[in-house]
């Protein structure tokens, strides 16, 4: 019998989330990306953003930042008052870049090479934000071993180790404005590298039914605006191009999923529906409508909780591939806790596949999707499990590639 959904209040079987967890509530679509973005043009706004940071004591983003000003005032002429304003400050806040700044912490004092003390501020989305590391926890003890460095450290009684990948040095060459100053994964829009191979994409999608899959679908108010714009597509809401894809998505995997697939909506709240086929998708979007906020975390850890305790309990499982369709993120360092912390329940590294889709013409939070896609492992991450593409590459590719190419990330890219 098929499953509905009536309005906010969905009816779902018994093993969904407890009844405070189902999707309702009027709350505005709000947004907190827990990053602060550099605009894609203008000398001054890069220039003013970089002085923020570095009064923050976030040295790393504030080099990048003056580095960008520095990039597109050269248009100006090197002896143009611009030019050479945005050089000192460059030159001055690499002086100030120590491998606390690089690792992404701040402790008490002046000296930016020390590592271990009170933490006073941590900076997303790098490696010591990443990893878990938090405002007032106090660093004990800092050992570096070649390219690693373990950090011993106190919270309230507990006491726990962390260890990192040493970051590379700050890049202080200055050249032609690439925009990519901050990008250092060559998509050119802050997310995954880009698909160098789509060739490749079709024999994958195969591999997907090996996989229960999730579609986790973003359903708070900013999904109501139009997407045509950006897509090149008639007119239609992200809510609605989400329905199409997921559609699409499961025409094109059903003879490799009899078991259906499930799809998860959230804003603030979320419910699960498992084992869609055929209409069922369809219903489930059309008796939902963008309401809401934006809370990804909670149903990230739903779904990851549910499978890795069956896998504790010896239960029979199948690897999980999970895709999350949002136009924005929130509580971003929740999402990053819950996806270290269950690489180290894993016991093979394509057990578990995360993609996060841009959704929209929007860069939000980017920067912080790509330390997921990119520094995870460094940050204390078992494996490397999460993959980004934005809405230029899945407007292009589909929803049913975008996930495959999760699987081969590395033939694809490279």
């Amino acid at each position: 019998m098929p499953i509905t959904l009536e309005a906010l209040t969905p009816q779902l079987d018994t093993s969904t989330p407890a009844p405070e967890k189902m999707l309702h509530g009027t709350v505005q679509d709000t947004y907190n990306p827990e990053v602060l973005q550099i605009p894609k043009s203008g000398f001054g706004k890069a220039y003013d953003i970089g002085r923020q940071l570095f009064s923050d004591g976030d040295y790393v983003r504030a080099f990048n930042a003056f580095k960008l000003s520095y990039l597109r005032a050269s248009k100006y002429g090197v002896n143009d008052p611009r030019s050479k304003m945005a050089k000192e400050a460059v030159d001055m806040t690499k002086s100030h870049i120590g491998l606390a700044s690089r690792l992404g912490y701040k402790v008490a004092g002046k000296d930016s090479n020390l590592l271990t003390g009170k933490v006073e501020k941590v900076f997303p989305p790098s490696l010591a934000w990443l990893s878990g590391i938090k405002q007032n926890d106090n660093i004990l003890k800092a050992k570096v071993t070649g390219t690693d460095v373990t950090l011993t450290l106190q919270r309230g009684t507990k006491t726990f180790q962390i260890k990192l990948k040493i970051p590379a040095p700050v890049d202080g060459t200055l050249i032609a404005d690439t925009n990519s100053a901050t990008n250092r994964s060559g998509g050119g829009d802050g997310f995954g590298a880009p698909i160098k191979h789509p060739e490749l994409l079709g024999p994958a999608i195969k591999l997907l039914g090996n996989y229960d899959c999730y579609l986790v679908v973003d359903v708070s108010g900013s999904m109501a605006s139009d997407i045509g714009a950006a897509s090149g597509s008639p007119a239609m809401s992200k809510w609605n191009w989400c329905q199409n894809q997921s559609n699409s998505f499961y025409n094109d995997v059903a003879k490799f999923m009899p078991q259906g697939v499930t799809v998860v909506p959230f804003n603030d709240r979320f419910s699960v529906a498992p084992n869609l086929k055929g209409s069922q998708i369809s219903s489930i979007f059309s008796q939902l409508g963008p309401e809401g906020g934006t809370d990804i975390a909670g149903p990230l850890d739903y779904i990851l909780s549910q499978y890795l305790d069956k896998k504790a309990k010896q239960q029979k499982t199948r690897p999980i591939a999970i895709a999350v369709m949002t136009d924005g993120e929130c509580g971003l360092q929740e999402i990053a806790d819950t996806i270290i912390d269950a690489t180290h329940k894993m016991t093979h590294p394509k057990e578990i596949i995360i993609t996060f889709l841009s959704i929209g013409d929007t860069t939000i939070g980017s920067p912080v999707l790509r330390a997921l896609d990119d520094d995870l492992v460094a940050a204390g991450a078992k494996y490397d499990i999460v993959d980004t593409r934005s809405f230029e590459e899945l407007s292009r590719y589909g929803l049913t590639k975008a996930l495959a190419a999760a699987l081969i990330e590395e033939k694809v890219e490279k």
